[in-house]
């Protein structure tokens, strides 16, 4: 790649007020970012839901897990978005405002390397927030969602330049943790050429995968907001979950990764 920037890569960071509650308390920033292309729309054999409705149900059920305290919630900071989205769907929330009711549409074509730019330009966004509140937060953590092949290397060349460049930034130096989770049809090769870091996760159907992927992303939530910086978060896997990752097992037999938790420590 070459040595100069991209200067539309990291945009300039528009201050916006955010509802951020208890300040005196470090933050979680949490991005989900979810593919509605026209695929997204089918339903598979024995199926009673299409794939962009049964993903919709997972997106309305992020933050509800028995073992989130509603405390914590408070200091989870979410943002939705779909890729068609430039802002997200409802911008950056506490958990503890998010209650679901998202309808997704089926739009447009899998723009993976805009979202992902989009997802790290939110990040930036709300970490400009919170530097003027005097916020602490743990690393970010972004979820991107797809069943498809990226459109941007043909359509929007330059995006995946900039995509890249933030990666490399952001990514590469483990101040934002990227998981990318695979639906069938979804490869592989889009995210890891934007970064070795990316954390890939796959499931081989969405009537039994999209549940496990809600709880996946609970879990996740639920460990990293339970666990101080500097010790290592177990976050368990679902059987229906496959990833790159190294998995290990409980004494009872349950899957589960691990994951360093860090105090955030970029502007």
């Amino acid at each position: 790649m070459s040595s100069e920037k991209n200067a539309y890569a990291e945009m300039p960071v528009t201050q916006k007020v955010y509802k951020l509650k208890i300040p005196q308390l470090m933050h979680q920033p949490v991005v989900i970012a979810v593919d509605v292309n026209n695929s997204m729309n089918t339903m598979e054999a024995g199926q009673q839901k299409t794939n962009l409705k049964l993903i919709q149900d997972v997106i309305n059920q992020i933050g509800q897990d028995s073992e989130l305290k509603e405390e914590d919630k408070k200091t989870i900071d979410l943002c939705v978005m779909t890729f068609s989205d430039d802002d997200g769907m409802e911008g950056w929330l506490p958990l503890s405002e998010y209650h679901g009711g998202i309808t997704l549409n089926k739009v447009g074509v899998t723009a993976f390397h805009n979202v992902v730019k989009q997802s790290l330009n939110a990040v930036r966004a709300i970490k400009s927030s919170y530097k003027t509140k005097g916020i602490q937060c743990k690393r970010p953590q972004i979820f991107i969602i797809t069943d498809g092949y990226s459109t941007d290397p043909k359509y929007n060349s330059s995006v995946v330049a900039e995509a890249k460049e933030l990666c490399e930034k952001y990514v590469d130096t483990n101040k934002v943790a990227l998981h990318v989770i695979l639906l069938p049809g979804g490869t592989t090769s889009d995210a890891k050429q934007l970064s070795s870091n990316a954390k890939l996760y796959k499931v081989d159907d969405c009537a039994y995968g999209l549940p496990a992927v809600k709880d996946f992303i609970n879990a996740s939530i639920v460990a990293f907001s339970s666990s101080a910086p500097g010790t290592t978060a177990q976050i368990q896997v679902p059987d229906q979950l496959k990833t790159t990752q190294d998995v290990k097992k409980t004494s009872t037999g349950k899957r589960y990764v691990t994951q360093d938790v860090e105090k955030d420590t970029w502007n």
